[in-house]
């Protein structure tokens, strides 16, 4: 299975290295190369942040496996490309889930807030009921 093609005009697509373990990288490759279109394609504008990082992840993870599978064909300068890549995607990744984390915090300490002043609202409450 000729994976991933070269983007150079005229360069034909390279061949995977032999051996079971190319096999085992083409088909992972596949598979993640697969999740990272469909993470792409739930993509929109206004689309959660749930799905950017999934896009990310996925993005990161395929990125992952053409660095690897470039290296095992003996193409460094795309190796180290793909590499790049899959580190911007990581990053990306990583700044999503930051972000993600930020707003959850926010939801729970207002949320925490909210419970403490009907705390104090229940306590004052009861308080009146008793006559002190």
């Amino acid at each position: 299975m000729a994976r991933p093609a070269s983007k150079k005009p005229g360069k034909a697509p390279e061949e995977a290295p032999p051996g079971p373990r190319a096999t085992a990288l083409d088909e992972a490759l596949a598979a993640a190369e697969r999740d990272e279109l469909a993470a792409l394609v739930r993509l929109r504008p206004g689309c959660s942040v749930a799905e950017q990082l999934a896009a990310a992840l996925a993005g990161a993870q395929a990125w992952r496996l053409r660095a690897l599978w470039h290296e095992r064909a003996g193409d460094a300068d795309a190796a180290r490309k793909a590499s790049t890549t899959a580190d911007e995607q990581a990053s990306l990744a990583v700044k999503l889930e930051r972000g993600q984390l930020v707003d959850r915090v926010e939801r729970l300490e207002h949320l925490v807030r909210s419970q403490g002043r009907a705390g104090e609202r229940l306590q004052a409450l009861d308080r009146s009921r008793r006559g002190g």
